[in-house]
């Protein structure tokens, strides 16, 4: 299973893929197990950090804001730099 095909399908992505499946051959039962793991892996993870953001955010104290918003920031640079780096370098 490609992980591209999980990292797309997992945006949302759902009909760009289906047209790429169909080009590589791969078979349904390939792309119904990296749609269902994708949807185990992606919709909690969302629930969670929206959960998890709105706690901190409440807080009453403005350097946990901020420092939370800084995380935040550099592991969406982090993992855009590794996605970069991983697929589009090549």
């Amino acid at each position: 299973m490609k992980l591209g095909v999980l990292a797309q399908h997992g945006a949302g992505m759902t009909w760009p893929v289906l047209d790429r499946l169909f080009l590589v051959h791969m078979p349904a039962w390939r792309f119904y197990a990296a749609n269902i793991l994708s949807a185990v892996i992606w919709a909690p993870a969302l629930v969670f950090s929206g959960d998890l953001l709105a706690r901190v955010l409440e807080q009453e104290n403005f350097a946990t804001k901020v420092f939370c918003i800084a995380l935040v920031v550099a592991a969406v640079a982090a993992v855009v730099y590794w996605v970069r780096r991983q697929f589009l370098a090549r």
